[in-house]
């Protein structure tokens, strides 16, 4: 089997893309420094990447890690590049002018003219290879256009080159997509780079899949309420009852087809502490999809804590209510997409009044004004939170999220959920994604069947 190093960039997905290609089977090993190379023989060296293309290049350079990279691709061993890892293999970026990348390839970075920002979700590749019509997940702002060395392309407001393969180098690879988090597509896209093992497409089938102005695929999210690390589930954040393990019924989902697990430590915050990272550590290592943690996130140490966890996105709320300033420095330091800002509201004289401390404790913010505010600091998604629906099973709230659509920020429906025509309802009113806790604890419809009834409506959700 083959040796793989995975670039210590200090990016978010480190954990995730480790817990991957554990899964996999292989065992991989940490590069921070030159050194690090010398004690073993690396087959595959694989720079991960999350956040600011500037950042990402500084640490590399600081840590002489581009010393490393250069010196494996002249040994023609391969490497791959993951997500802005994929973006300093080529010349420069528009979100660093001022950074030079590695310049193995020719061209740049350039910001994204889609309809929200940061793109956050499946789409579908084009490619001539064998990896067409792959449903993958990305979570980007900036992209390269074109590329002659261009293996895949998807479209996001515009099409862009999704992943990148040398024909005169073919051990230089790079997915602007996150295969550690596209399940198991992602897994054999992975393999097939290990292996540089990518190929026609097989048959008589040359047509490749056409790229066109489709939207991203509507996501359909479980969420996991845990308190004192049991799944639980209220009505209007009230009287509370066990579902469940959380480590199974993640796994359990993601086998079902969930697109995103939700994992709201709903106690945290009122009993002031953190949540268990122990839990979230098992939780992720289930996990082939994006897992989103939040409860009880107060300061950027909680934030990086969980992201090593395998956490790959935070939600915060209450910190970010008494601490907007939060949200910019968290964006900053780890990107937007890292970013979900929990909005938990309810309808009271005709006003959407935003709640902290898990629901308990008005605010004088409305909602979709603090949406507003929560985006120009440096949000990545919206998580709204109905609470005057929440364990009603009337549905969401599609007159607020008609408003909420919108915003140029990827909004999240949740609270009512009771049937799959709730999901077409709110899809149809605009929501990026949406929700469900207890109709899938109960059994009560699985996701799989969930997606079924979605895609006889005319709702693109992944496959």
């Amino acid at each position: 089997m083959k040796t793989i190093g995975i670039i210590n960039t200090n990016a978010g997905n480190i954990s995730s893309l480790a817990t991957c290609l554990e899964q996999m089977g292989y065992r991989p090993l940490m590069i921070n420094q030159p050194d690090d190379m010398q004690n073993a023989t690396i087959d595959v060296l694989i720079i991960p990447g999350q956040g600011h293309f500037g950042e990402v290049m500084n640490d590399i350079r600081a840590h002489q890690l581009d010393t490393v990279i250069r010196h494996h691709i002249d040994k023609n061993r391969t490497v791959i590049g993951i997500c802005v890892g994929m973006q300093i293999l080529f010349e420069q970026s528009q979100e660093s002018p001022d950074s030079t990348g590695l310049s193995v390839f020719s061209g740049r970075a350039s910001k994204l003219n889609s309809p929200k920002q940061p793109m956050v979700g499946w789409a579908t590749l084009s490619s001539d290879s064998d990896i067409d019509g792959e449903q993958v997940y990305f979570v980007n702002s900036y992209a390269i256009k074109t590329s002659q060395v261009t293996l895949a392309s998807t479209h996001y407001g515009e099409t862009f080159v999704a992943a990148v393969q040398d024909s005169k180098r073919p051990n230089i690879i790079g997915f602007q997509f996150h295969p550690e988090k596209s399940g198991d597509a992602g897994k054999r896209i992975l393999h097939k780079a290990i292996h540089n093992d990518f190929s026609p497409k097989n048959g008589n089938n040359t047509t490749v899949t056409p790229i066109t102005d489709s939207h991203l695929c509507p996501r359909v999210i479980a969420c996991l309420d845990v308190a004192d690390g049991r799944v639980v589930k209220g009505t209007q954040f009230v009287d509370i009852k066990d579902m469940g393990d959380p480590v199974e019924l993640a796994a359990k989902y993601e086998q079902q087809g969930a697109d995103e697990i939700l994992y709201l430590d709903i106690t945290a915050t009122n009993e002031k502490r953190k949540n268990a990272l122990a839990t979230v550590t098992e939780v992720a290592a289930k996990l082939s999809i994006p897992l989103t943690v939040g409860g009880g996130l107060n300061a950027i140490e909680d934030v990086a804590a969980f992201l090593n966890a395998g956490a790959d996105k935070v939600a915060l709320n209450t910190a970010a209510v008494f601490n907007p300033p939060l949200i910019k420095d968290i964006a900053d330091r780890f990107g937007s997409q890292c970013v979900v800002i929990a909005i938990d509201t309810q309808l009271e004289n005709d006003k959407y009044v935003v709640y902290t401390h898990g629901g308990k404790k008005p605010t004088d913010l409305e909602a979709l004004s603090w949406a507003k505010k929560a985006y120009e600091l440096g949000a990545g998604e919206i998580l709204l939170t109905a609470k005057h629906r929440d364990g009603t099973g009337l549905g969401f709230d599609n007159d607020l999220m008609k408003k909420m659509a919108r915003l140029p920020i990827q909004v999240i429906a949740s609270g009512g959920a009771a049937n799959a025509e709730h999901f077409v309802e709110t899809f149809q009113a605009g929501s990026d994604a949406a929700l469900a806790a207890g109709m899938f604890h109960r059994g009560e419809i699985t996701i799989g069947e969930l997606k079924k009834h979605l895609l006889n409506n005319n709702i693109n959700v992944r496959r």
